[in-house]
Order: structure tokens, then C-alpha cells, then sequence
């Protein structure tokens, strides 16, 4: 680490160059802070050197409104030829603020958050990637994708939590097949899709700046409504009060389409976890417990009325 530290300091990327810290490490990728006596600069790399992804961000980033209504860092910089770094690289700006207490969710906190996500969502694409296209348009698809994944890990789990998802899923596809344009549509929204509180900055301000858009692109914006109060944990009364900040009556029609589509996401999650070498069974438990209590909502008609 040290190595790439000094080679950032040598390198000439920008002037007067004071300090450089390691801010963190994700999956795929390092961020570096770079500090001046002007100011400061974030520095992140792709080590495994996918520089579509990092284009594809530098794109997103720079459409026009998202630039105009401030909602993500600048990007000063793209590189991906690996002359400068043995890295591609982005160089953006260094956002400063604080981070929210999930256990201080405020109706402040709510609103500008909602007003944020109104915002983001107004840039809107008549396209999408193809594969999230076909599932937004037939949920029994998307349904049947994830319980095909879903039987590829099922040896791995105990007979109790088996029978607790193969319940799940079935539920679920019966519930896609009665419902499978639910979510079809002819526009698609920009989402960013990572609401951790480690990428949601408070300014000093009082205005809200998101960063780490790895996941971000065109799709439905019920899913960044969606992640956004499963990560915070809302209860019923802050969900209802954060989808009318939003601009949404939270009535049974929609209510209806918002919990499906809550279960497909929470499919993906289950399928993730079991994915993994070092599975998370209790948190495969807590999310099939959320499921089941979703789909019997569902079908005791306390969420909606079909």
C-alpha cells in the first residue's frame, strides 16, 4: 500500500500534492484520498481492471441533470489506459459530511431523502439492460430465475430452513403468475441502488450527496424507495411517510406492487447469501422470516385487495 502511495504522490495526476490516505477498500475496487493545498480529490481504482465499469460510471455521472442538480460527486478525471497506474482510475471529488444513525431516523431525514431520490429518478431512459428488461415486464420470469438459482445451493442447507424457502418460492412464483405485469412499463428511472449509511453524506448545508454508484443505471424507482427502507429498517408509519414525501399515496394498489417487488429483491438476497462459501444462515433465516410474513400479508388481503 505504501508503494501505491508513493507512486500516487510522483504521479502528476494533479498539483501541489500534500497528503494521501487509503479512505477504503470494496469488492473490486481501492479509494485513495488525495489532498492539496487547493483541495481534495478521491482516487479510486479497478483492480481487476474492468474499465467498462468504471466508463460506465464516468458516463452516468456526467449525464447532464445529474451534473446540474449536484447529486453525485464531480468526476475530473477518467482513465483507463493504464499508462499513468497499472490501474484504471476515476478522480472525483471529495465529499465531506456525516453519515445518518439508522437509529435516528428523522422526519427531516426521511423528506430530504425523498426529495433526493425525486430528483435522481427524473432522469429517465426509454431503455434498459435487456435481462432487467424481461424481468421487469414478467415478474413469473424473474420468479422462475430466482428459483433456479435458488435449486443450485438447496443441498447445501439444513431440512428446516429447506422447507421454509421451497414454501417461499412456491408462494412466490403463484404470486408472479398472478401478477406478472405488475411492474411493466415503457420509461425507466435513474437509480443508484446503495443506500448504506457509509454512501449517504449529510452536508453541513443540510443538503444530501450520494456516493459509490457501482450499481447505479436505468431501472424502476420503486427499487432505491424499496432498498432504502429495507436498510433503515422503516416501520409501517415511517415506509407510508417516506413514500408521500416522495409524491406517492401509499394505497393498496401500490402497496401491493411495492411488497412483490420486495420479495423478489429478498429472492435475490437469500440466493446471494447462499452463494457464498461462508453462508449466513441466520440472515437467511431472518430474510425467509420476512418473506413469509410478506406473502401471508399478501394473501389474507391485509396489504392489498386483489
Amino acid at each position: 500500500m505504501n508503494d501505491i502511495i508513493t507512486e500516487i504522490k510522483h504521479s502528476g495526476i494533479t498539483n501541489n500534492i500534500k497528503k494521501v490516505y487509503h479512505l477504503g477498500k470494496g469488492g473490486f475496487s481501492d479509494c485513495y484520498l488525495i489532498q492539496t493545498k487547493e483541495k481534495s480529490y478521491v482516487l479510486k481504482f479497478r483492480r481487476d481492471k474492468e474499465t467498462w465499469r468504471l466508463e460506465r460510471e464516468f458516463g452516468l455521472l456526467s449525464i447532464k441533470e445529474i451534473v446540474e442538480n449536484n447529486l453525485a460527486p464531480t468526476i475530473y478525471e477518467f482513465d483507463k489506459s493504464c499508462k499513468k497506474f497499472k490501474y484504471p482510475y476515476l478522480l472525483e471529488e471529495y465529499v465531506q459530511g456525516k453519515h445518518p444513525k439508522k437509529t435516528e431516523i428523522t422526519p427531516w431525514f426521511l423528506k430530504t431523502m425523498a426529495k433526493e431520490y425525486k430528483e435522481l429518478h427524473s432522469v429517465t431512459c426509454s431503455t434498459t439492460e435487456k435481462p432487467d428488461m424481461k424481468r421487469i415486464d414478467s415478474i413469473i420470469h424473474w420468479s422462475k430465475e430466482h428459483f433456479a438459482e435458488f435449486k443450485k445451493h438447496r443441498k447445501r442447507i439444513g431440512k428446516l430452513q429447506m422447507e421454509n424457502l421451497i414454501l417461499f418460492y412456491s408462494e412466490l412464483l403463484e404470486i408472479c403468475r398472478e401478477n406478472d405485469e405488475i411492474l411493466k412499463r415503457k420509461t425507466y428511472n435513474f437509480v443508484q441502488c446503495d443506500p448504506s449509511k457509509e454512501n449517504i453524506f449529510i452536508m453541513k448545508n443540510g443538503n444530501i450527496k450520494l456516493i459509490d454508484w457501482d450499481f447505479a443505471g436505468y431501472h424502476i424507482f420503486e427499487r432505491d424507495l424499496l432498498l432504502f427502507c429495507d436498510t433503515y429498517n422503516l416501520n409501517q408509519t415511517q415506509e407510508k411517510a417516506f413514500l408521500k414525501y416522495y409524491g406517492i399515496n401509499p394505497d393498496v394498489k401500490f402497496m401491493k406492487k411495492f411488497y412483490i417487488l420486495k420479495l423478489l429483491f429478498f429472492a435475490g438476497d437469500i440466493n446471494w447469501l447462499l452463494s457464498q462459501k461462508d453462508k449466513k444462515h441466520k440472515k437467511i433465516e431472518n430474510i425467509s422470516r420476512k418473506c413469509l410474513k410478506i406473502v401471508k400479508a399478501l394473501k389474507t388481503r391485509l396489504i392489498y385487495t386483489p
